[in-house]
């Protein structure tokens, strides 16, 4: 039995996004246009604001971006305003504000859905981008906040295509770094850390087998929340001590528990406004099933290489299903492949 747990450590090691090293730039270009918004809010008498970064940066799940996709980064913009206020009943108005206040020089400003896109463009191709997701707030009769509403619809929508959205943009975080498996003292954080492992091995597994055109390629949120509904640990300590991780278990183990709950396609966010994930793919039947075909490819061979006494075979069968991913490492094939015996697993449940 491979369990390959060395190479799929340098794989998340490939593939990992940097928050320092990677994303310097991308962060210089935030700070930049933060301090815009600010200085353009005071000059034109607008409310103030709080940010904060949010998404997969956020969360410490973010991977390299392939060729020709770009870097990204989600800041939440928070204006201290009351919705309920006619003033700012129109969630595209605050949207305006953004769009109007960073629309300079050859930037590509656009007011999207759910957000409002800078985008950065060198010679001709992407390179990356900043999606401000803008936020109101309601208030109680003493004026305390009490809950956030994301501002919904683009700029020439139809009324009803406008709209205040219930949010909760720190919860995710919150429960993904901090609540997840807190109540184990001894292993949680290694635990956690395995969990956003597995969650960028998807995220990677959807950026190699999926275009990026069209509503075929599910969304690296579907694959966090699908990671965190039926992710289980393989994180065990042995009786002197020694920590023992397998992360193709526990990925292998994950996609059978979401195969088994219709692959996954009815996962929705945990947190508010708890909407469901996988609505852009399933307004096609064929990218339903061609979905449901690469996931169920997925596992079958980490079952297969799971079952291979050579890690160098092993190693090839997961790297193919992974479409060929080079990040993904081979080990050289001994003259002699030998079995590795594993010892008795006992998986960790979910709740630690």
């Amino acid at each position: 039995m491979a369990i390959l747990q060395k190479q799929f450590k340098k794989f998340e090691e490939n593939i990992r996004l940097s928050d320092i090293d990677d994303n310097q730039p991308l962060r210089d270009k935030r700070d930049m246009l933060i301090k815009e918004l600010q200085e353009w809010g005071k000059k034109n008498d607008k409310p103030s604001f709080d940010w904060f970064n949010q998404g997969s940066y956020h969360m410490s799940t973010g991977i390299k971006p392939q060729e020709g996709d770009d870097h990204d980064i989600d800041v939440a913009i928070v204006y201290d305003v009351d919705i309920e206020d006619e003033e700012y009943k129109d969630p595209v108005k605050l949207k305006k504000w953004v769009r109007d206040a960073l629309n300079v020089g050859k930037r590509e400003v656009t007011i999207m859905k759910s957000c409002v896109r800078v985008q950065y463009r060198v010679e001709g191709e992407v390179k990356y981008h900043v999606d401000f997701a803008v936020y109101g707030k309601k208030f109680d009769s003493n004026g305390n906040e009490v809950k956030k509403y994301l501002a919904k619809g683009k700029e020439f929508a139809s009324e009803e295509n406008k709209f205040w959205e219930e949010a909760q943009p720190k919860e995710l975080r919150k429960l993904i770094k901090e609540e997840l498996f807190k109540e184990d003292a001894v292993l949680g954080g290694m635990k956690r850390a395995q969990f956003r492992r597995i969650v960028r091995y998807l995220k990677r597994w959807k950026d190699r087998n999926f275009t990026s055109s069209g509503d075929s390629k599910p969304t690296g949120i579907a694959m966090t929340a699908m990671c965190y509904e039926w992710f289980q640990p393989y994180v065990t300590k042995d009786w002197e001590g020694n920590v023992e991780e397998k992360d193709m278990l526990a990925l292998k183990d994950l996609l059978g528990r979401c195969i088994f709950n219709n692959y996954g396609l009815d996962v929705r966010l945990p947190v508010m406004p708890k909407n469901e994930l996988f609505v852009k793919v399933k307004k096609s039947d064929n990218n339903v099933q061609a979905y449901k075909d690469k996931l169920q490819a997925l596992y079958d061979a980490l079952v297969k290489a799971n079952n291979e006494t050579d890690p160098h075979e092993a190693a090839k069968i997961v790297r193919a299903a992974f479409n060929g991913d080079e990040d993904f490492p081979v080990p050289v094939k001994e003259d002699t492949a030998k079995a590795t015996i594993a010892p008795a697993i006992t998986t960790s449940s979910a709740s630690g």
